[in-house]
């Protein structure tokens, strides 16, 4: 399982992923309202609605409840290890009976790795590359559509590769 570690205090949590964790999770459940960051900005006693704890969330993410952990389509906020650990255990238990791709998998045609990554507001590239150092990439809107569409394009690679070595064998 290969893992990707952001310091959010170095680079900010892009729009859209952080979307995603208010999708899946719940603006509250993000926030670290037990926190210095939260008390210092004198928002104990405030009542904001969901969209605009999301909304200050993004602003100023010292208050988010970190770590932040996305295992393909499961997702968790805060230390909390059994939720870890769930979540490897499902991704591991998926993988083991191929139930099919995750957006952050890094399966696909054997030999390559791929990764997903937000380059613009709503904006996504896949980017794949082979032992040979062979690269594919696709871009979109929709992150978990460009994982099967790249992964297209690296077997389409590897099939051109393997037709050229055919025909210098003859």
């Amino acid at each position: 399982m290969e893992v990707h570690l952001v310091d959010i205090g170095r680079k900010p949590m892009a729009p859209g992923e952080l979307r995603r964790f208010v999708e899946r999770l719940g603006a509250r459940a993000l926030a670290a309202t037990e926190s210095k960051a939260w008390r210092d900005a004198g928002l104990g006693y405030l009542s904001m609605t969901d969209a605009d704890l999301a909304d200050r969330l993004l602003r100023d993410q010292r208050l988010l409840n970190i770590p932040l952990v996305r295992i393909g389509n499961g997702f968790a906020a805060g230390r909390n290890e059994s939720a870890w650990k769930s979540l490897v255990s499902s991704r591991l238990l998926m993988n083991d009976h191929d139930t099919g791709p995750s957006p952050t998998a890094a399966a696909g045609p054997p030999g390559w790795t791929f990764e997903v990554i937000e380059i613009s507001n709503g904006g996504w590239e896949c980017r794949g590359v082979d032992v040979e150092g062979r690269q594919v990439s696709r871009q979109g809107s929709d992150p978990d559509k460009l994982l099967p569409d790249c992964w297209k394009a690296a077997a389409w690679v590897d099939d051109q590769v393997r037709l050229s070595r055919d025909i210098g064998e003859r």
